[in-house]
């Protein structure tokens, strides 16, 4: 943020580009932030102990990864797609003035993804294609670490929900305060 002479004050940096006007304050983007990473902690915990245990079979011993639905013309949906939409409604419904910052964050989060998917040490199963492909029961038969942009529109949606579901949500609030 700049400072009455036009230069950044001690205040600056990322969370003050995304908390400036918008009513998401800094204080909602370090929870948001926090939050983020500690699941990155605990996806990146839950994915190493199925590579050390399961390294050839990653994809078929990953519960998440085993198809509950089908769309019309895509290879979707286990649970992964769906937790994403369930937690970006979740903090789009606590964080709606976050809106931005939880979409980009999340975009970014599939970008890399697709680079780290790549790098056999995060996505080993790669070594061993053979007996992988298009398995109509899992989700990710390819590798268990894949970028999708898929996941970018389930984020959407979810953050999308969330957000109206606020609005909603303060509105019943307000309009039950004024009676």
């Amino acid at each position: 943020m700049k400072n009455s002479t036009g230069g950044l004050n001690s205040q600056g940096g990322a969370a003050s580009i995304f908390a400036s006007g918008t009513g998401c304050t800094k204080r909602k983007v370090v929870a948001i932030l926090v939050i983020l990473l500690v699941l990155m902690l605990l996806i990146g915990i839950y994915g190493m102990t199925i590579m050390t245990f399961f390294p050839k079979k990653m994809v078929y011993k990953d519960f998440m990864n085993y198809k509950i639905f089908t769309l019309p013309g895509s290879n979707c949906c286990s649970l992964w797609p769906i937790s994403h939409l369930v937690l970006y409604l979740i903090l789009g419904f606590i964080f709606p003035d976050c809106w931005l910052l939880l979409f980009i964050v999340g975009a970014l989060w599939e970008a890399m993804e697709v680079v780290g998917g790549k790098i056999p040490i995060l996505n080993p199963q790669r070594k061993f294609k053979e007996g992988y492909g298009d398995d109509p029961d899992v989700e990710y038969s390819n590798g268990w670490w894949a970028g999708s942009f898929k996941d970018v529109i389930f984020n959407t949606i979810g953050l999308a929900m969330g957000v109206l579901l606020r609005k909603a949500w303060d509105a019943l609030r307000k309009e039950k305060t004024n009676k």
